[in-house]
Formats: C-alpha cells, structure tokens, sequence
C-alpha cells in the first residue's frame, strides 16, 4: 500500500471535503502571506430537487 496523501472530511451539514496533505514549499507560502489551506474538491450531498440530504457511508478513490 503506497503513501496516502489525502483525508476525507464529512460534516452535519452534508458537505464533503478532499484535503490535499502534501507538503508545501516553505518559499511558496512567505510569496503569499494570506495563504489558506483550501480543500481539493467539495462537495455537497443534497438531492438534486432539494427535498432532503443525502448519507455518506462509504467512498472509493482508485489510482488508476
């Protein structure tokens, strides 16, 4: 099993969130003072016509 990188956050409100863990360059961060750890990807688990969340109970992410 290789180096993980990412985690996954879920919250109550239905919001998923990929967190890239790698490491920055330090130089990178002193060239923007206002940096601000982001995640990748977000997503959120509503149905499409509003009328209700959606469960997260399991997800797969596949190298290739």
């Amino acid at each position: 099993m290789g180096k993980s990188t990412h985690f996954i956050s879920i919250s109550e409100d239905g919001i998923v969130n990929i967190w890239d863990t790698r490491l920055v360059d330090k130089e990178a961060l002193k060239a923007t003072p206002d940096y601000i750890w982001k995640p990748a990807p977000r997503l959120d688990l509503f149905k499409q016509d509003g009328s209700g969340e959606l469960g997260l109970s399991r997800i797969l992410l596949q190298k290739d």
